[in-house]
């Protein structure tokens, strides 16, 4: 069952989901400007770049269509991976970062995607996309 309440308590719950299936050390959602929505464990630096890299995404699509325009995934110094997935939202895009000590493969970041376009709508399958994936 999705989780009801307002958007910080859907959010939360999309994220201890996602937490719980990729052993993520850290996670944020920020709004467009960069500026956190909610923040664990990463940093202000690592939020504020969500903006960047957002703005990265488009340029990069835009130029090659083929390239997608909804994530990425950098190498930080730590030898740990932090994956950016955004979305856009009827209040404007919202990114979210998360840290993971390996590469995320594909399948878990289109379900990490649909959560949190779920999560920002308020309906579907907000916090748990697929409880059978739960580790």
């Amino acid at each position: 069952m999705p989780p009801e309440g307002n958007l910080g308590e859907r959010l939360e719950a999309f994220c201890d989901w996602l937490a719980r299936n990729t052993g993520c050390t850290g996670i944020f959602v920020a709004d467009q400007d960069g500026l956190p929505v909610l923040e664990k464990n990463t940093g202000d630096e690592l939020v504020a770049a969500s903006s960047l890299m957002a703005r990265f995404l488009d340029l990069v699509h835009s130029r090659h269509p083929a390239v997608s325009d909804t994530g990425l995934a950098l190498e930080l110094r730590t030898g740990e991976r932090i994956h950016f997935l955004q979305d856009r939202s009827a209040s404007g895009r919202v990114c979210l970062g998360f840290v993971v000590a390996a590469p995320v493969a594909g399948p878990m970041l289109e379900l990490a995607q649909q959560g949190l376009a779920g999560a920002l709508a308020g309906g579907g399958e907000a916090g748990n996309p697929t409880p059978a994936e739960d580790r």
